[in-house]
């Protein structure tokens, strides 16, 4: 498998030693610029053979037109899929969907996010009135220019806000959880791999009823009421945390 890296792409140690770990292994790779909205990299890099991309959402364009393989998992990353996969099984089992312009929070305030893994707006609680301005920022039909491509009629996630413990990343290929990191505990950053057998149990679980790609990344959330999946992410540009690196280039690298 040949690994082409976004250079910059977290401000992390991991990231770094995702590189030492690949020098390790004798990982054939690349460290990549990707211009800024031109889904163009330097230095251009033509190869053969399996390719597996580890960058930002625009890199998945680079993958796509060189026709790399396995490239970059973003199929099936719909929240409204997770919904029907997991049900009670998810944070936002009570979550609503629909388009932006005819969107209403229902309360106060509420938790909303893009129903795709496609990082167009931020997850965030907001407030009746922080939504209707945002709200009618997009609507705007002399908007600023910006970069981003939300439209009133794109769908969002809208949901109740839920008191959270804990939250933990799992890394899972060909439905196996083969690493996990502790992210969060309450409103603390955290690293750490020890993760209770319990969470992983879970995760596993979860990945055993469905899983969107052959490798993602599970997010799962303790709660009051139990474990509960918050959501799943394109493993090609998911933080690392404390997960262990030469795992999962080894996982990684098996798939090709």
């Amino acid at each position: 498998m040949f690994w082409i890296l976004q250079k910059n792409l977290f401000n992390e140690p991991a990231f770094q030693s995702l590189q030492d770990q690949l020098v390790v292994q004798q990982v054939p790779h690349a460290v990549v610029h990707l211009r800024p909205f031109t889904h163009e990299i330097e230095p251009d890099v033509e190869v053969s053979g399996p390719v597996f991309v580890c960058g930002s959402t625009g890199l998945r364009h680079v993958a796509r037109r060189k026709g790399w393989s396995p490239g970059y998992f973003d199929q099936n990353l719909d929240y409204r899929l997770l919904l029907q996969h997991y049900g009670p099984r998810m944070l936002n089992a009570d979550a609503r969907v629909a388009p932006l312009k005819d969107a209403c929070l229902g309360a106060d305030a509420a938790f909303v996010r893009p129903v795709d893994d496609d990082k167009q707006f931020p997850g965030q609680v907001m407030t009746k009135a922080e939504f209707s301005h945002w709200q009618a920022s997009v609507m705007k039909p002399d908007r600023p220019h910006t970069h981003s491509t939300l439209t009133g009629d794109d769908p969002i996630v809208i949901a109740r806000p839920k008191p959270l413990h804990a939250e933990y990343r799992f890394q899972v290929v060909d439905a196996r959880v083969i690493s996990g990191s502790l992210y969060r505990r309450g409103a603390s950053v955290c690293q750490d791999a020890r993760v209770d057998d319990r969470v992983r149990r879970f995760a596993q679980a979860c990945a055993d009823i469905w899983c969107p790609n052959r490798a993602f990344c599970l997010d799962v959330a303790d709660t009051p009421d139990g474990l509960k999946v918050l959501e799943i992410n394109a493993i090609n540009a998911s933080r690392f945390y404390a997960c262990d690196l030469g795992t999962f280039v080894n996982a990684i690298n098996a798939l090709g």
